[in-house]
Protein backbone atom coordinates (compact mmCIF):
# COMPACT_ATOMS: atom_id res chain seq x y z
CA UNK A 1 0.00 0.00 0.00
CA UNK A 2 1.69 3.02 -1.15
CA UNK A 3 0.28 6.79 0.11
CA UNK A 4 0.20 9.67 -0.72
CA UNK A 5 -0.34 13.25 0.95
CA UNK A 6 -2.26 16.26 -0.49
CA UNK A 7 -2.84 19.14 1.71
CA UNK A 8 -4.20 22.23 1.41
CA UNK A 9 -3.51 25.67 3.23
CA UNK A 10 -3.35 28.91 4.44
CA UNK A 11 -1.68 29.83 7.30
CA UNK A 12 -1.33 26.66 9.46
CA UNK A 13 2.55 26.29 9.11
CA UNK A 14 3.35 25.32 12.87
CA UNK A 15 0.62 22.26 12.65
CA UNK A 16 1.63 21.48 8.88
CA UNK A 17 4.90 21.19 9.51
CA UNK A 18 4.24 18.54 12.63
CA UNK A 19 2.18 16.72 9.98
CA UNK A 20 4.92 16.36 7.36
CA UNK A 21 7.62 14.74 10.11
CA UNK A 22 4.95 12.22 10.54
CA UNK A 23 4.02 11.33 6.70
CA UNK A 24 8.07 11.43 5.83
CA UNK A 25 9.03 9.00 8.45
CA UNK A 26 6.77 6.90 6.20
CA UNK A 27 8.22 7.79 3.10
CA UNK A 28 4.98 8.82 1.43
CA UNK A 29 5.17 11.63 -1.10
CA UNK A 30 3.43 15.12 -0.47
CA UNK A 31 1.79 17.41 -2.18
CA UNK A 32 0.78 21.03 -0.70
CA UNK A 33 -0.81 23.72 -2.25
CA UNK A 34 -1.10 27.03 0.26
CA UNK A 35 -2.85 30.02 0.05
CA UNK A 36 -0.66 32.63 0.43
CA UNK A 37 -0.77 33.83 4.00
CA UNK A 38 0.46 36.99 3.45
CA UNK A 39 3.60 36.68 5.68
CA UNK A 40 6.85 35.31 4.75
CA UNK A 41 7.01 33.84 8.24
CA UNK A 42 4.20 31.37 7.38
CA UNK A 43 4.96 30.49 4.28
CA UNK A 44 5.74 26.64 3.96
CA UNK A 45 9.64 25.73 3.35
CA UNK A 46 8.74 24.05 -0.20
CA UNK A 47 12.00 21.82 0.09
CA UNK A 48 9.64 19.67 2.60
CA UNK A 49 7.71 19.11 0.22
CA UNK A 50 7.62 16.75 -3.17
CA UNK A 51 5.83 19.01 -4.85
CA UNK A 52 4.52 22.88 -3.41
CA UNK A 53 2.85 25.44 -5.03
CA UNK A 54 2.01 28.90 -3.35
CA UNK A 55 -1.08 31.08 -4.50
CA UNK A 56 -2.78 33.72 -4.20
CA UNK A 57 -5.08 34.69 -1.34
CA UNK A 58 -8.70 34.52 -2.74
CA UNK A 59 -9.63 36.87 -0.40
CA UNK A 60 -6.83 39.28 -0.47
CA UNK A 61 -6.38 38.79 3.45
CA UNK A 62 -7.58 37.03 6.85
CA UNK A 63 -9.24 40.16 7.60
CA UNK A 64 -11.39 39.98 4.36
CA UNK A 65 -12.02 36.44 5.18
CA UNK A 66 -13.01 37.51 8.87
CA UNK A 67 -15.38 40.08 7.83
CA UNK A 68 -17.00 38.23 5.28
CA UNK A 69 -17.62 35.49 7.84
CA UNK A 70 -18.84 37.89 10.27
CA UNK A 71 -21.00 39.75 7.84
CA UNK A 72 -22.77 36.15 6.64
CA UNK A 73 -23.43 35.57 10.99
CA UNK A 74 -24.96 38.90 11.56
CA UNK A 75 -27.10 38.65 8.55
CA UNK A 76 -27.46 34.56 8.23
CA UNK A 77 -27.39 35.18 4.31
CA UNK A 78 -25.25 32.16 3.37
CA UNK A 79 -24.45 33.53 0.07
CA UNK A 80 -22.23 36.22 1.83
CA UNK A 81 -19.38 33.70 2.29
CA UNK A 82 -17.71 32.81 -0.24
CA UNK A 83 -13.84 33.09 -0.25
CA UNK A 84 -13.35 29.31 1.19
CA UNK A 85 -15.00 27.47 -1.56
CA UNK A 86 -12.84 29.38 -4.49
CA UNK A 87 -9.84 28.80 -2.34
CA UNK A 88 -10.45 25.10 -1.72
CA UNK A 89 -11.62 24.68 -5.26
CA UNK A 90 -8.52 26.35 -6.86
CA UNK A 91 -6.58 24.50 -4.75
CA UNK A 92 -7.72 21.06 -4.85
CA UNK A 93 -7.64 21.33 -8.61
CA UNK A 94 -4.29 22.66 -8.62
CA UNK A 95 -3.28 19.39 -5.85
CA UNK A 96 -4.98 16.88 -7.59
CA UNK A 97 -3.27 17.53 -11.42
CA UNK A 98 0.04 17.54 -9.67
CA UNK A 99 -0.63 14.10 -7.83
CA UNK A 100 -1.13 12.77 -11.22
CA UNK A 101 2.75 12.47 -11.77
CA UNK A 102 3.45 10.36 -8.73
CA UNK A 103 3.28 6.14 -7.89
CA UNK A 104 1.09 5.27 -5.56
CA UNK A 105 -1.90 4.30 -5.08
CA UNK A 106 -3.51 6.25 -2.71
CA UNK A 107 -3.85 10.25 -1.81
CA UNK A 108 -4.93 10.89 1.42
CA UNK A 109 -6.34 14.41 1.54
CA UNK A 110 -6.17 16.97 4.76
CA UNK A 111 -7.22 20.61 4.99
CA UNK A 112 -4.18 22.72 7.26
CA UNK A 113 -5.69 22.68 10.37
CA UNK A 114 -6.04 18.81 10.69
CA UNK A 115 -4.10 17.33 13.24
CA UNK A 116 -1.73 14.15 12.38
CA UNK A 117 -0.48 11.92 15.30
CA UNK A 118 0.04 8.80 13.56
CA UNK A 119 -0.82 7.24 10.04
CA UNK A 120 -2.72 4.26 11.91
CA UNK A 121 -6.39 5.04 11.34
CA UNK A 122 -5.93 5.86 8.17
CA UNK A 123 -4.47 2.72 7.35
CA UNK A 124 -7.13 0.46 8.89
CA UNK A 125 -9.83 3.16 6.91
CA UNK A 126 -8.01 1.92 3.56
CA UNK A 127 -7.39 -1.45 3.86
CA UNK A 128 -11.07 -1.71 4.42
CA UNK A 129 -12.02 0.50 1.44
CA UNK A 130 -9.65 -1.88 -0.90
CA UNK A 131 -11.71 -5.14 1.14
CA UNK A 132 -15.11 -3.69 -0.11
CA UNK A 133 -13.47 -2.14 -3.83
CA UNK A 134 -14.54 1.22 -2.84
CA UNK A 135 -12.19 4.32 -4.59
CA UNK A 136 -13.37 7.62 -2.64
CA UNK A 137 -13.27 7.59 1.46
CA UNK A 138 -15.77 10.56 2.43
CA UNK A 139 -17.58 11.84 5.84
CA UNK A 140 -20.48 13.21 5.10
CA UNK A 141 -23.21 15.35 7.41
CA UNK A 142 -26.33 13.03 7.71
CA UNK A 143 -29.19 14.93 9.73
CA UNK A 144 -27.61 18.38 8.89
CA UNK A 145 -28.93 20.93 6.36
CA UNK A 146 -26.15 22.81 4.27
CA UNK A 147 -26.40 25.64 1.93
CA UNK A 148 -28.83 25.45 -1.34
CA UNK A 149 -27.46 26.00 -4.60
CA UNK A 150 -28.44 29.80 -4.60
CA UNK A 151 -27.09 30.40 -1.13
CA UNK A 152 -30.05 31.56 0.31
CA UNK A 153 -31.18 29.18 2.80
CA UNK A 154 -29.85 25.99 5.11
CA UNK A 155 -32.11 23.73 3.26
CA UNK A 156 -29.72 21.42 1.55
CA UNK A 157 -31.04 18.24 3.17
CA UNK A 158 -28.22 16.02 4.09
CA UNK A 159 -29.29 12.64 3.96
CA UNK A 160 -28.61 8.75 3.34
CA UNK A 161 -28.38 9.77 -0.01
CA UNK A 162 -26.59 12.77 -0.17
CA UNK A 163 -23.61 13.24 -2.10
CA UNK A 164 -21.89 16.06 -0.44
CA UNK A 165 -18.83 15.36 1.33
CA UNK A 166 -16.49 17.27 3.84
CA UNK A 167 -13.25 18.94 2.40
CA UNK A 168 -11.28 18.71 5.85
CA UNK A 169 -10.38 14.80 5.16
CA UNK A 170 -10.97 12.19 2.07
CA UNK A 171 -9.24 9.26 0.56
CA UNK A 172 -9.15 8.92 -3.30
CA UNK A 173 -7.78 6.46 -5.12
CA UNK A 174 -4.93 7.20 -7.30
CA UNK A 175 -6.11 5.13 -10.36
CA UNK A 176 -9.16 7.61 -10.89
CA UNK A 177 -6.76 10.36 -9.86
CA UNK A 178 -4.94 10.02 -13.04
CA UNK A 179 -8.20 9.11 -15.16
CA UNK A 180 -8.79 13.10 -14.14
CA UNK A 181 -10.85 12.64 -10.75
CA UNK A 182 -11.27 16.50 -8.93
CA UNK A 183 -8.05 17.37 -11.70
CA UNK A 184 -10.54 20.82 -12.17
CA UNK A 185 -13.51 20.75 -9.98
CA UNK A 186 -16.36 23.10 -11.37
CA UNK A 187 -17.62 25.93 -8.62
CA UNK A 188 -21.25 24.53 -8.68
CA UNK A 189 -22.30 26.01 -5.43
CA UNK A 190 -20.33 29.25 -4.79
CA UNK A 191 -21.07 29.11 -0.94
CA UNK A 192 -20.24 24.91 -0.28
CA UNK A 193 -17.46 23.11 -0.48
CA UNK A 194 -19.08 19.40 -0.05
CA UNK A 195 -21.58 20.79 -3.06
CA UNK A 196 -18.84 21.10 -4.81
CA UNK A 197 -16.61 17.70 -4.25
CA UNK A 198 -19.85 15.76 -4.37
CA UNK A 199 -20.76 16.96 -8.04
CA UNK A 200 -17.46 16.82 -9.18
CA UNK A 201 -17.82 12.55 -8.38
CA UNK A 202 -21.05 12.74 -9.81
CA UNK A 203 -19.74 14.38 -13.01
CA UNK A 204 -16.85 12.07 -12.96
CA UNK A 205 -18.61 9.17 -12.26
CA UNK A 206 -21.33 9.72 -15.53
CA UNK A 207 -18.64 10.17 -17.87
CA UNK A 208 -17.18 7.14 -16.98
CA UNK A 209 -19.99 5.00 -16.74
CA UNK A 210 -19.55 4.35 -12.71
CA UNK A 211 -21.98 4.81 -10.50
CA UNK A 212 -21.38 6.97 -7.14
CA UNK A 213 -22.41 4.63 -4.51
CA UNK A 214 -20.58 2.31 -5.92
CA UNK A 215 -17.50 3.79 -5.76
CA UNK A 216 -17.67 5.43 -2.67
CA UNK A 217 -17.22 4.34 1.05
CA UNK A 218 -18.75 6.45 4.02
CA UNK A 219 -15.79 6.84 6.12
CA UNK A 220 -18.57 8.33 8.66
CA UNK A 221 -21.62 9.82 8.46
CA UNK A 222 -21.36 12.80 10.72
CA UNK A 223 -18.76 16.27 10.68
CA UNK A 224 -15.75 15.73 13.03
CA UNK A 225 -15.41 11.74 13.50
CA UNK A 226 -13.26 11.37 16.71
CA UNK A 227 -12.71 7.71 16.99
CA UNK A 228 -9.90 7.68 13.43
CA UNK A 229 -7.03 6.20 15.22
CA UNK A 230 -3.63 9.23 14.96
CA UNK A 231 -6.17 11.72 13.20
CA UNK A 232 -7.59 15.10 15.11
CA UNK A 233 -9.55 17.86 13.16
CA UNK A 234 -8.87 21.33 14.42
CA UNK A 235 -10.30 22.63 17.35
CA UNK A 236 -13.02 24.79 15.64
CA UNK A 237 -14.43 22.13 14.35
CA UNK A 238 -15.10 19.80 16.83
CA UNK A 239 -16.49 21.19 20.27
CA UNK A 240 -18.13 17.98 21.52
CA UNK A 241 -16.56 15.11 23.62
CA UNK A 242 -16.54 11.94 21.60
CA UNK A 243 -18.78 9.84 23.96
CA UNK A 244 -21.44 12.70 23.50
CA UNK A 245 -20.99 12.75 19.35
CA UNK A 246 -23.12 8.93 18.88
CA UNK A 247 -26.18 10.63 21.05
CA UNK A 248 -26.31 13.84 19.28
CA UNK A 249 -25.74 12.43 15.87
CA UNK A 250 -28.33 10.33 16.64
CA UNK A 251 -31.26 12.83 17.63
CA UNK A 252 -30.21 15.09 14.47
CA UNK A 253 -31.21 11.88 12.16
CA UNK A 254 -34.08 11.62 14.30
CA UNK A 255 -35.08 14.90 13.70
CA UNK A 256 -34.26 15.25 10.38
CA UNK A 257 -36.61 11.64 9.65
CA UNK A 258 -39.53 14.51 10.65
CA UNK A 259 -38.46 17.23 8.52
CA UNK A 260 -37.50 15.22 5.96
CA UNK A 261 -40.73 15.47 3.61
CA UNK A 262 -40.99 19.64 4.64
CA UNK A 263 -37.92 19.84 2.94
CA UNK A 264 -36.87 17.30 0.60
CA UNK A 265 -38.35 19.77 -2.62
CA UNK A 266 -35.58 22.06 -1.78
CA UNK A 267 -32.71 19.16 -1.93
CA UNK A 268 -32.42 19.35 -5.50
CA UNK A 269 -32.94 22.98 -5.59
Amino acid sequence: MKIGCIISMYKELPQVEKNLRIIKNENYPTVIIQSNPGSKELILDSSMVDHYELLSDVGGSEENYRKQQEDARRTKSANIFTIPILALRRNFSHAFTAAKKFDVDWWVVLLGDMRLESLTGIKKTIAKMEKKKKFVGITRGIGLRHVTYDGLTYNRIQWYDTTDFYPQFFIVNHKLVKEGLFNNIKLTNTHATETCLGDSLKEFCKDNNMKFWDVTYSICDYPAPKWIKGLQYGKDRTTLPGFLLGPMNWYRRQRMRILWRKYKSNYDA
